[in-house]
């Protein structure tokens, strides 16, 4: 699953991406309408009016240069605009997009997130710089006019700092993206369910049975004849090597059969003996024991 820390990261750099795509898209459609619709008449009944008159007369009135060699005259200051609309447009959809709790497709908008605040950073980077030049410019024609300075002090000067987010956004949006994208590249762990995408194993159970150490199968450990024969005597005794006489069964007046000379000669070696050995006379032991001793 996703850590702790990486879902924090997550949520904080969509956090971040949604209010600044808000306010950037709001401030760029803005600028846009007032750029459109030309002002006849500003009141400055404080110094925050005069601001507004002020970034209204360098960036969104006539098209003309309030110093020599102004570079975001009105026309290119609407052209920035409308690129900072889109981009920040997108940059909030991506945000709301890696928002989400369910998404399967989280890598990919992670990636993409990353991708596009790279854009707006770059973008930014833009900006500033362009401002920064005409802010010099600007300085340098101070001296000249009283209506310069103030230009350069309440016009060009909140025009750079919005621009570049404060400076420290910038950075901390850089930072996000770099994070994110590393993130996104990372592979997924073997086995685990990561939040926002699909199960890989989502047909196995849980919790799988523990199967036994040591299985014992037919198909592992077989028991056959041919593995495990059964021990034959090493002398093995057939009717070939060891014949069996058989009984002499035959009709009347048929020849008597003869016996095979293998049986002949086992009957000749069994009872030709070199010394005859008499029996014992057992009648004559007991007539001898039964007559009475005298003495």
């Amino acid at each position: 699953m996703e850590s702790n820390v990486h879902k924090n990261v997550r949520v904080i750099a969509s956090f971040l991406g949604i209010i600044q795509g808000l306010t950037y898209t709001i401030l760029s459609l803005i600028c846009i309408i007032l750029y459109n619709k030309q002002l006849m008449y500003l009141k400055t009944s404080n110094y925050i009016d005069s601001i507004g008159v002020l970034l209204y007369n360098v960036y969104l009135g006539e098209d003309m240069s309030s110093f020599r060699n102004q570079s975001l005259t009105p026309s290119v200051f609407a052209g920035f605009v409308w690129v900072h609309f889109i981009l920040h447009l997108i940059w909030t959809g991506s945000s709301l997009k890696i928002a989400a709790k369910s998404n399967p497709k989280l890598d990919k908008h992670m990636k993409f997130w990353s991708k596009i605040t790279w854009v707006v950073c770059f973008w930014d980077f833009i900006t500033v710089v362009v401002a920064g030049a005409d802010y010099s410019k600007c300085l340098k024609e101070a001296s000249r006019s009283i209506e310069i300075q103030a230009s350069c002090a309440n016009a060009i000067l909140p025009v750079l700092i919005i621009a570049g987010k404060g400076f420290v956004l910038w950075v901390v949006n850089a930072g996000f993206a770099l994070t994110l994208h590393r993130l996104s590249q990372q592979p997924q762990p073997v086995g685990r369910i990561v939040v926002g995408s699909p199960a890989p194993y989502a047909h196995q159970p849980e919790y799988p049975a523990v199967q036994p150490q040591y299985p014992v199968s037919q198909s592992q450990y077989p028991v056959s004849q041919h593995q495990y024969p059964v021990s034959q005597p090493q002398d093995p005794v057939s009717q070939s090597q060891y014949p069996v006489a058989q009984p002499n069964v035959y009709s009347p007046g048929a020849p008597e059969p003869v016996a095979s000379a293998t049986l002949q000669n086992a009957r000749k070696n069994q009872f030709d003996y070199p010394v005859h050995i008499p029996e014992p006379d057992y009648q004559y032991n007991r007539q001898e024991s039964s007559a009475p001793r005298r003495y």
